[in-house]
């Protein structure tokens, strides 16, 4: 899970997290100080998303 977040940082992907309470969200994970959180940037603006709370990350690839 964390590998696949790392990768998508990297390469600015969108990735779909699922958290435990059954929520999906989608955007694109941004570096962050806080180390507990994933910063996700989606149009609605910008969520922190606990680590704990994360249940499966897939990243989104977008072919040219």
């Amino acid at each position: 899970m964390l590998k696949e977040l790392k990768i998508a940082m990297e390469k600015e992907q969108v990735v779909s997290i699922h958290t435990k309470d059954g929520e999906v969200l989608m955007g694109t994970p941004e570096k962050t100080s806080m180390q507990a959180k994933v910063k996700l940037r989606n149009e609605d603006g910008i969520t922190f998303i606990p680590y704990e709370d994360i249940v499966h990350v897939m990243r989104v690839i977008d072919f040219p």
